[in-house]
């Protein structure tokens, strides 16, 4: 999930890739390596640098751990370490090579296919075979831990590619004897009613949770869901659910009892122990004569993930790095391979870096670079506490609407206003919050960078070139004005079409990026692909309403900077996201403006564009659309150019482009580089998309 995270070592464990970021920890695949051969592949979670400050998170977070690493069950995925390094703790746990029912539940219905109601059985039962089992562990002074998993939800429910069936994330759960009243962890949508309340909790709401995952995973769609987290916890404690059959008729009704049961919101009417639930579970695939094994599931796994099911391939250990990937001046002084040619913008001074001089090592490993574009899921759990418990709760998410023509101002949630922001922005005179008007439209646009809010940025008549990108490719376009670190505005429009896309340059950084696309405004952005949470972008649209600030300020102050890298980290992604679109156009027209600045730029610096070069391209062209490119590059040799590696760095290849590279020995043409690499249509297409950007950016040549 994230194109551009660099693997790095972490003590004696190699972080491969960033799975993701919660409120508490942040989680990675990763891989521990020893001289002699031994190479395993583990899962780190390691505590956010802002909690591995305070004892108390450190305390909770390496204490629930030590319970939990007790478990080892084949149903649970296990707890291999509890380790620190630099001041940061961490767990190491199992890797689970599959995908979470969370995830297969999206799929399936993405794909508008149906999961056998059988197979949703016995995942189910597997997982409460796992539960029961951390519900009656003992210690090892013979004592019974008493374990509540309080976040038994689709996505901590793990199915491997080999039929196992896991239940993970075990990093909450916490002995009855510790769980004070009124302590809420886990999601909403999973929350047993006496939870909710502030009763004492016992290891049934844990069934309640799973009652919920059954109920779903019956009907293939959510339970508890509302325009905010305060209808999801009424729906909860009030709402009796509908039999999953309503909604699947392949439902038997004998399901809808089980799934009955195991949602009553009396705790006494609830199955009594997880062995009871399963049982039940266990007892319905017994009557109805239906047998599931490993070996069944994983045909399943595989049939939805042909793919992604295949053995886990790793790169070779990687070599720390001090530098990392951006170019250094001393690079660009040393080259002499005429890689740039013929410059495309009014200063004809020789090329300089994309990082000024003097920049200190530890910006240069840019530590703001985008690493994935999404995901920081939840807001720490303190916050989701006081949420629930605030007097203001029940008007949450509420945005004040001003509409032209309309009677009076409106209330609505946040996903109603980004909605109608995105479809009908002419009929949005004003936003505000609790029935003041804050914020005219013209501000909204500026402040919530959501450009088609507002009119175009208005450009000189002449520009300072011009051209067709059949003259020049938008690949060879992004790499001058980068590595030339121009200062100015670049026009790029669709020839035939309505898109455009205005490039902001400062030194070679993009400072903003306009589009004329309803759907590239921020906040939308930001909503659609959930890399914030909804409460803290609300709470961040408040602030910009009342303070007048843009949302990046607003989202930093609403952290109060503690999760100013994931802003960083979403800004980029959103820049990054809004040039992508261009790499579609099959035509397409450029205007530069040398030294024309922008009337509008981020508050935060963010990553060179080279990086997202290879990217792009291998979104937008297809397989044939790529050949036809390089087919005039004919037969010859291909050679890497001299004073190449500083430019190579800073397209940030990925694995399967960079063992193109490689590959690339002065003794091969194109077809045999291609016939050397390409095992697969996948690497073909990463192939083809490799050596296209090499060849426009003239970092290969043909001899």
């Amino acid at each position: 999930m994230a194109d551009e995270f660099e693997a790095h070592w972490f003590g004696k464990y190699e972080l491969l890739r960033l799975i993701g970021v919660g409120g508490m920890a942040e989680v990675f695949l990763a891989r521990t390596s020893r001289a002699e051969g031994f190479e395993k592949v583990v899962v780190v979670k390691r505590l956010l640098p802002r909690l591995a400050k305070d004892q108390r998170f450190v305390d909770m977070f390496l204490g629930e751990a030590k319970v939990a690493a007790k478990l080892q069950h084949a149903n649970v995925v296990q707890i291999l370490a509890l380790e620190v390094h630099e001041g940061r703790p961490f767990i190491v746990m199992e890797y689970v090579h599959g995908k979470d029912l969370f995830d297969l539940l999206r799929k399936i219905k993405k794909e508008s296919a149906t999961l056998p109601i059988d197979f949703g059985i016995y995942c189910l039962s597997e997982m409460l075979r796992g539960l029961g089992y951390a519900h009656q562990a003992v210690g090892s002074d013979g004592k019974q831990l008493n374990l509540i998993h309080r976040d038994v939800t689709p996505s901590n429910i793990f199915i491997s590619y080999d039929g196992d069936v896991k239940l993970g994330d075990f990093g909450v759960a916490q002995s009855t004897d510790k769980l004070q009243a009124g302590e809420v962890r886990g999601k909403f949508s999973y929350l047993a009613p006496e939870v909710i309340q502030g009763k004492d909790v016992d290891q049934r709401s844990d069934l309640f949770s799973a009652g919920v995952v059954l109920w779903e995973t019956l009907a293939q769609r959510r339970l508890f869901k509302g325009q905010n987290n305060n209808e999801v916890l009424d729906q909860i404690c009030n709402k009796t659910p509908e039999p999953p059959s309503w909604h699947n008729p392949g439902v038997p009704k004998d399901l809808d009892e089980i799934a009955a049961k195991a949602l009553e919101r009396d705790r006494s009417e609830r199955f009594q122990s997880a062995q009871e639930f399963e049982d039940a579970l266990t007892e319905w695939l017994f009557e109805h004569k239906v047998r599931w094994t490993r070996r069944r599931i994983a045909e399943v796994m595989k049939q939805h993930y042909p793919e992604e099911s295949t053995p886990l391939v790793l790169p070779p250990p990687s070599v720390p790095s001090v530098m990392g990937a951006l170019v250094e001046k001393n690079d660009f002084e040393r080259s002499d391979s005429g890689v740039l040619v013929g410059s495309l913008v009014a200063d004809k001074s020789e090329p300089t870096p994309a990082v000024p001089p003097g920049t200190p090592v530890s910006q240069v490993t840019n530590p703001w670079a985008e690493s994935l574009e999404s995901h920081v899921i939840e807001i720490d759990e303190a916050e989701l506490q006081r949420q629930v418990l605030a007097a203001e709760f029940q008007r949450s998410e509420q945005l004040i609407v001003y509409q032209a023509g309309a009677a009076g101002p409106v209330s609505m949630p946040l996903d109603q206003v980004l909605q109608l922001l995105s479809e009908q922005p002419q009929n949005v005179v004003g936003l505000g919050v609790v029935g003041d008007w804050r914020l005219r439209r013209d501000e909204l646009a500026r402040l919530l960078y959501w450009d088609t809010l507002s009119n175009p940025p208005q450009l000189p008549m002449r520009p300072t070139n011009e051209g067709v990108f059949e003259q020049i490719s938008l690949t060879r376009l992004i790499y001058e004005i980068t590595v030339r670190r121009m200062s100015g505005m670049v026009l790029i429009d669709q020839a035939r079409g309505s898109g455009y896309r205005i490039i902001c340059l400062e030194g070679g950084y993009p400072i903003y990026i306009y589009s004329n696309r309803p759907q590239d405004g921020a906040p939308l952005l930001i909503y659609k692909r959930q890399m914030l949470s909804n409460a803290m972008l609300y709470r961040s649209i408040v602030q910009v309403i009342g303070d007048r600030i843009p949302i990046d300020q607003a989202l930093i102050q609403v952290t109060g900077g503690v999760n100013q890298q994931a802003v960083e980290r979403t800004f980029s992604t959103i820049v990054r996201s809004r040039l992508y679109e261009a790499f579609y156009w099959t035509e397409g027209r450029f205007r530069i403006y040398t030294d024309h600045a922008s009337p509008l730029r981020l508050t935060m610096r963010v990553p060179p564009l080279l990086g997202i070069l290879v990217r792009a391209v291998r979104r937008a062209w297809s397989t044939e659309e790529l050949q036809n490119a390089l087919y005039m590059k004919g037969l010859r040799m291909v050679v890497l150019a001299k004073g190449r590696d500083p430019y190579l760095k800073a397209l940030r290849l990925k694995t399967d482009e960079q063992v193109v590279v490689e590959a690339i020995d002065g003794k091969c043409n194109l077809p045999q580089i291609f016939n050397r690499v390409a095992k697969n249509d996948e690497a073909m297409h990463a192939a083809l998309a490799t050596i296209y950007v090499l060849a426009e950016t003239h970092l290969i040549e043909l001899v």
